[in-house]
């Protein structure tokens, strides 16, 4: 008997028909804890559900209880490992390149797939500059905020965030001020920047900042290193306007849209994604690659044209 999911029962996924795998049903991508808390400009979530494409029929109903299971049934799985596995046919239009998995055609955005990956590579490594403040600000934080900066030091450092130890009114006490801020041209930071990441690395109030792919990162441990090594290496957290601003440096650095590639230089693209801690789209939510077409499909279009078209010409 056919599985609930239209796959046939021979073991290769494949529905009864032949069709594409993807195409058999709504189109998504991998789940995992790597990208728990992404989503697109227009706040549909990518990665952790699914990326919706065109359904092939109505599909198993949801039960009254909202069941997971069903909505599993709907969903086919893209995993990043699959941009490795991507066959390059050419560039479309100088802005997007054409590639196949198997029977299926898709399109790749050159510069939003460039760009998630200066992004990602950005917020790993970057560390900003620091700029001493003349007379240090009070921070007025609380003991226990205290201890998650002291417990995070590290991250504030490499956040370009300094602190000292101030006396304040009696009875004295020793408390933490801010004695350097990170600094970038057109970028003023401060206190505020600073409750936002202690609130961050506390699970307070900022835990799950504004929904946007600019959420990468955030989680303070992830797969990577090289990335493809399997390893596992601390994430920095980032506060939202750090994120912005290394957003707009990907931005700037990355492959443009008008710009000529060749065969090589579209591989790499497509093995950098394979890489990501979440390839799905660019940090502005722009999606970095869409299911076209299923191939199977439109080969037998092409026969059934061809057959019709020679009957009535007899």
């Amino acid at each position: 008997a056919d599985r609930p999911d239209g796959s046939s029962p021979d073991g290769d996924g494949s529905p009864p028909d032949g069709s594409s795998k993807y195409a058999a049903a709504s189109f998504g991508v991998e789940r995992g804890p790597a990208r728990e808390i992404v989503a697109d400009e227009d706040g549909d979530e990518v990665g952790r559900e699914s990326c919706r494409g065109e359904e092939e029929g109505p599909g198993p109903a949801l039960n009254e209880r909202g069941d997971e299971a069903a909505t599993g049934e709907l969903e086919r799985v893209f995993r990043r490992e699959d941009f490795r596995e991507m066959t390059v046919v050419g560039q479309f239009n100088l802005g997007f390149i054409l590639c196949t998995l198997g029977d299926d055609l898709f399109i790749v955005d050159q510069h939003a797939s460039d760009e998630i990956y200066n992004f990602e590579r950005l917020q790993r490594t970057t560390t900003l500059n620091r700029q001493p403040l003349l007379v240090p600000k009070n921070l007025e934080l609380t003991a226990a905020e205290e201890q998650t900066v002291h417990r995070n030091m590290p991250t504030f450092l490499a956040n370009g965030f300094g602190f000292c130890e101030v006396d304040q009114p009696p009875p004295t006490i020793r408390s933490l001020a801010l004695n350097s801020v990170p600094f970038s041209k057109g970028t003023t930071f401060g206190a505020d920047d600073v409750h936002e990441l202690i609130g961050m690395l506390d699970q307070g109030e900022y835990a799950l900042p504004a929904r946007s792919q600019l959420t990468v990162g955030l989680s303070r441990r992830s797969t990577g290193g090289s990335l493809g090594s399997g390893s596992s290496v601390s994430e920095i957290v980032r506060p939202s306007r750090v994120r912005t601003m290394l957003a707009m440096r990907a931005c700037r650095c990355s492959i443009m849209i008008g710009k000529a590639l060749d065969a090589k230089t579209m591989r790499r693209v497509l093995d950098h994604l394979s890489e990501l801690q979440a390839p799905w789209n660019c940090p502005h939510g722009r999606p970095t690659m869409r299911h076209l077409a299923d191939m199977r499909k439109l080969r037998k279009r092409s026969r059934d044209g061809a057959g019709g078209g020679g009957g009535g010409g007899g």
